[in-house]
């Protein structure tokens, strides 16, 4: 399965950010940090998103002109392993470039490798994917496949700036769009938990019986979710989202407990107390969670049709 196949099942993935192709040409982007900053900045997260494992910093000259291996599971759940070459040069053509290319690619063919994680297990590559900051001259690939075997030449793969500057375009609309939805569902659980809360909160008297409860103490599911799979980490600190989550459960657990009714008078007291203290922490709690959510919302691109 080559990338371009990969885009619309990897696109729900949430991984680091991919640069946005707004950011303007990838050359251009990658002049001061080279061929360095296009390997670790973007090619290692364009990996990460497409779901593929096992990715690892093979660039060393011992490593036959090497950057990434990475490895995927194909349908019938055996694996692959790829290997990832990167050029940062705004046209590679005939005939010098192209020359140094073509052996750095069948160097990669020929020689087998393993991982620190395995290191008695030798792999071989099933293919191999150049990555250009720039673009090719038409005929540099034709040129580099003639050159190679048959069973190599199938599995070279070309990949120039524009290409790739798209697919990082297409992967950052997928996850606005992806991120947007999640918040805004747990921004509206959390209004309505606040309101659960503030309820609760009037209702507590140690004279007379509490009203009628809210037997849920609070919506779980948008927290619960947020957990499993964080949506922007470092503007909604996971932390925060789980102390949340905590406060909420302690609600649910103590509304649980007999409407507060079965329990001896002094057990009581102190339950109305501990729900009174956590439902007016959680609210606050909510309060500065909703807050942080808005904003990092209001940084993501316009909604468009």
């Amino acid at each position: 399965m080559s990338l371009g196949t990969r885009i619309d099942r990897s696109a729900s993935i949430q991984s680091q950010p991919l640069p946005a192709a707004a950011a303007g040409d990838l050359f251009q982007r990658f002049a001061a940090s080279q061929v360095d900053g296009f390997r670790e900045q973007f090619v290692k997260p364009l990996l990460i998103r497409f779901g593929f494992h096992g990715i690892s910093n093979k660039h060393a000259a011992q490593e036959f002109g090497r950057d990434y291996v990475f490895s995927e599971y194909d349908a019938l759940g055996q694996s692959r392993h790829l290997l990832a070459l990167t050029e940062h040069a705004e046209r590679i053509s005939l005939p010098g470039q192209a020359e140094r290319l073509l052996t750095r690619v069948r160097q990669c063919f020929l020689a087998s490798y393993c991982l620190p994680t395995a290191p008695d297990e030798q792999r071989s590559i099933s293919a191999v994917y150049v990555f250009n900051t720039g673009e090719m001259a038409d005929d540099v690939a034709a040129h580099i496949r003639r050159s190679l075997a048959k069973t190599m030449s199938a599995n070279v793969h070309f990949l120039g700036g524009q290409r790739l500057q798209w697919m990082a375009d297409h992967f950052s609309r997928h996850h606005d769009r992806d991120a947007r939805l999640r918040l805004e569902a747990l921004l509206v659980q959390l209004r309505l938990n606040e309101h659960i809360w503030t309820e609760l909160r009037k209702g507590i008297s140690l004279e007379n019986e509490p009203p009628t409860w809210d037997m849920r103490g609070g919506l779980l599911g948008g927290l619960e979710d947020f957990l499993t799979r964080p949506v922007l980490p470092e503007r909604i600190p996971v932390a925060e989202v789980a102390k949340l989550w905590q406060r909420a459960k302690t609600i649910q657990g103590v509304s649980m407990r007999g409407y507060l009714t079965l329990a001896p008078a002094a057990a009581r007291a102190n339950d109305l107390k501990l729900l009174a203290a956590v439902c007016q922490d959680a609210i606050a709690g909510s309060a500065a969670l909703r807050e942080r959510i808005t904003q990092a919302l209001g940084d993501f691109s316009p909604v468009t049709i």
